[in-house]
């Protein structure tokens, strides 16, 4: 995990980027659930600061993993449905995996979310508009 801290009209806001190991298919184990701990405890320790947490977890929703993050912070992703793994390129994208996310603090709204149909790279992206 990254996080680098910007300022924005006088507020730092952390801005977080992860990318998850990869089993096929996405499963919970004793690592991925590790790396997940210290993910929340990092959110935990922010002390109530703003940030945005998004990234190829390669995991889905309902997963231990993305339950933990969750259970610390708005998953900004939570019932779109579909997949992230990009049909044209992952050789796993055939299975319908939803395995990137976006997480955020609560001083954000939700404008919008959805995943594009193009081709980046083997995953699809993610985007959203929040509000600050």
């Amino acid at each position: 995990m990254l996080d680098v801290t910007l300022s924005i009209d006088s507020k730092e806001v952390h801005a977080m980027s992860v990318h998850g190991p990869w089993t096929a298919p996405p499963t919970d184990t004793d690592e991925t659930l590790r790396q997940a701990e210290i993910i929340a405890k990092h959110i935990k320790g922010l002390d109530d600061q703003p940030f945005i947490l998004a990234g190829d977890f390669n995991m889905p929703p309902g997963s231990k993993v993305i339950e933990t993050i969750s259970s610390v912070c708005k998953n900004l992703t939570e019932g779109i449905g579909g997949q992230t793994l990009n049909l044209n390129i992952h050789k796993f994208g055939r299975d319908g995996f939803f395995v990137d996310h976006i997480f955020a603090s609560y001083y954000f709204k939700l404008n919008s979310v959805e995943v594009l149909n193009e081709d980046v790279s083997d995953h699809l992206p993610v985007v959203s508009t929040l509000e600050f």
